[in-house]
């Protein structure tokens, strides 16, 4: 019997999943990382909240969020249960670190290492981009 046929919504399931671990590892792994990066919230605390992340500080936060990222799906039974792939897993981290990078500015992240929590603003754009990274995982849309 064909799996689409046992599982009809199976693919939502998982980008539902992939979101949620996404979500949840991409704000973990970033306040963690930049609450002991106390130099760095210096360094750009004069900036405006339309800038983005500059230079070294994205790359920090793209490697920091696609670790965590990983690291927390690996570890999600039911990525397992369901079957998703390693590949998949990085082809999703890799996409919502990047993704996420090229917009998060520097107060949503400074309000997120203060508190703990995204913003409105931070979560809707998780929100979106792990949509958009889900289905590109799943093999259901190309890479943004």
């Amino acid at each position: 019997m064909n799996q689409n046929a046992m599982f009809p919504n199976h693919s939502q399931h998982v980008a539902f999943l992939l979101i949620g671990w996404g979500v949840i590892g991409l704000v973990m792994g970033t306040a963690n990382f930049f609450s002991h990066q106390s130099e760095v919230e210096e360094k750009y605390s004069k900036q405006t909240s339309a800038l983005l992340l500059p230079g070294k500080a994205h790359d920090d936060f793209v490697k920091s969020s696609k670790l965590e990222c990983v690291d927390n799906q690996r570890k999600a039974a039911i990525n397992q249960q369901l079957g998703v792939t390693e590949p998949q897993i990085k082809i999703y981290c890799d996409c919502v670190a990047e993704g996420l990078a090229k917009q998060i500015s520097t107060d949503e992240l400074k309000v997120l290492v203060q508190t703990g929590k995204p913003t409105d603003g931070l979560s809707d754009k998780v929100t979106r981009i792990g949509a958009t990274c889900s289905r590109a995982a799943l093999g259901n849309q190309p890479r943004p």
